[in-house]
């Protein structure tokens, strides 16, 4: 079996960002042969080298990331619950070593949160606790990459982790999910312990907060140590490029909001830097000057949507030849026309407010 005609599979994928470093990929691809999957099709249509299956520095683009998820799903549409409960030491992520070797619950799902973005930025992960509840929040930072198969996988592996390093006796109290029912919620109960509910604000579980107290069974300091070291080297070298992206992004959004198009000098000139040390940085980076513009438009037509702005005028500030343009680049960005995703917002803030 391969993706069919009626599977979406975006142009260029293989181009497009941001990317998910994901050691669930080997597991899923393993998966998918053992079910009939005709996986090697897959890869070909997704424009994935093969290498990903050994390869343990390997990355996918999000949208390389999702459709794999999707492909398998065509078989199993449960696929991220049950696939969480397969994978293997080999299989698991610097992350997950980190949150095995931390001393605490709480101090392991801390630095999942810090550690998270060495996955992908795509994806959030926050601890809250007050004083009898705690939640362990997941979500994507953009609408259009929300998968229920990375959700599922996601939590499951979570709660099986601090299932199997507490003995046991982590137990959740409640089971929040921002994704519509997918029609198996005795499968959430039975991976879970407790009972899902769905269309929420946010993804979420939430536990006692004396939970978070609970020993990790493979604490090492030693271990613990080594990895923190690498793991915080690593960070440093994302927080880097992001630092030099953000501020090319924010010179761009500035003129953008100002009804000018910005071209590679006007931004050379606000970061006070030659245009041919701006492109050598960018092509360093792995940062198409394009790419970060398209970014820098989307953010601003998502913040101006919400603010109820029409399309048509924020397609004439933002310099397209029309409407109907712009309508085509927000379904492309959100996955969703400018109605459903102002609606979707409206809704958002109507639930947290």
């Amino acid at each position: 079996m391969a993706l069919d005609s009626t599977t979406d599979i975006p142009q260029g994928a293989a181009r497009a960002s941001p990317r998910v470093w994901s050691r669930a990929v080997p597991c899923l691809l393993r998966w998918m042969d053992r079910h009939g999957i005709d996986t090697p099709t897959v890869l070909q249509q997704l424009e994935i080298n093969p290498a990903v299956r050994d390869d343990a520095n390997a990355t996918l683009n999000i949208q390389q990331f999702i459709m794999l998820w999707e492909a398998a799903a065509k078989v199993e549409p449960a696929i991220g619950l049950i696939l969480a409960a397969e994978v293997d030491e080999d299989d698991l992520h610097l992350i997950n070593q980190i949150l095995r070797r931390s001393r605490t619950l709480r101090e392991a799902l801390q630095n999942g949160t810090r550690y998270g973005k060495l996955v992908s930025s795509i994806y959030t992960a926050t601890l809250t606790e007050d004083r009898s509840q705690g939640f362990y929040i997941f979500d994507p930072t953009n609408p259009a990459w929300e998968s229920r198969h990375v959700t599922d996988y996601h939590l499951a592996s979570m709660v099986r982790l601090a299932m199997q390093e507490t003995g046991g006796a982590f137990r959740i109290t409640s089971l929040a999910f921002a994704h519509s029912d997918p029609g198996y919620s005795a499968l959430y109960r039975a991976t879970f312990g407790a009972d899902p509910v769905f269309d929420q604000p946010d993804t979420r579980i939430g536990f006692a907060t004396t939970m978070l107290d609970l020993p990790m069974a493979s604490y090492s300091p030693h271990i613990n140590d080594i990895l923190l070291a690498h793991a915080e080297a690593l960070l440093s070298e994302i927080d880097t490029e992001k630092t030099f992206a953000t501020r090319v992004r924010a010179a761009a959004a500035r003129r953008l909001a100002d009804g000018h198009i910005p071209s590679l000098s006007h931004i050379a000139d606000d970061l006070h830097i030659s245009v041919n040390v701006l492109q050598r940085r960018l092509r360093r980076e792995g940062l198409p000057w394009r790419r970060l513009l398209e970014e820098s438009r989307r953010d601003l037509v998502a913040k101006r949507l919400k603010s109820g702005v029409r399309v048509a005028d924020i397609a004439a500030a933002l310099g397209y030849s029309e409407p109907a343009a712009l309508h085509h680049a927000i379904r492309r960005w959100f996955g969703m026309s400018a109605t459903e995703f102002r609606s979707n917002a409206e809704n958002r803030s109507g639930l947290h407010s």
